[in-house]
């Protein structure tokens, strides 16, 4: 095998650190889509998948992360609902001690009854 072999050979294939640049991919999901773009621009199937793949773990952690942070926003005004209703069930005062306990009520309420149109026109 000559040089020019060699040098095509080697880059057919990811490089050496793929694990790493993997889970880099996914920590820090920037990183990923520079990482994608780079090497999908490079020639080679390989070099290509390897992108790709880098690509997909990138978007995969966004819409991860979008996808917890609705979670906890929509368990964090349930449990400001919860708050509240139990505090006028037991006779507590919680509305009117906590201005954003009753806002966050009254918006899950309104959000409730109008089936998830929370302020836009029917």
């Amino acid at each position: 095998m000559d040089d020019d072999e060699q040098n095509n050979a080697h880059a057919e294939r990811p490089p050496d650190g793929a694990a790493l640049f993997y889970v880099l991919s996914f920590l820090i999901p920037v990183a990923g889509i520079i990482l994608g773009a780079i090497y999908l621009s490079k020639p080679g199937a390989a070099l290509k998948g390897f992108g790709k793949t880098c690509l997909t773990l990138a978007v995969a952690s966004y819409a991860m992360a979008c996808v917890l942070a609705a979670v906890i926003i929509v368990l964090y005004v349930a449990g400001l609902a919860l708050a509240v209703y139990f505090a006028e069930q037991h006779g507590g005062g919680a509305p009117a001690a906590h201005p954003l306990i009753s806002s966050a009520a009254a918006f899950a309420a309104v959000v409730a009854l109008r089936g998830g149109n929370y302020g836009g026109r029917t």
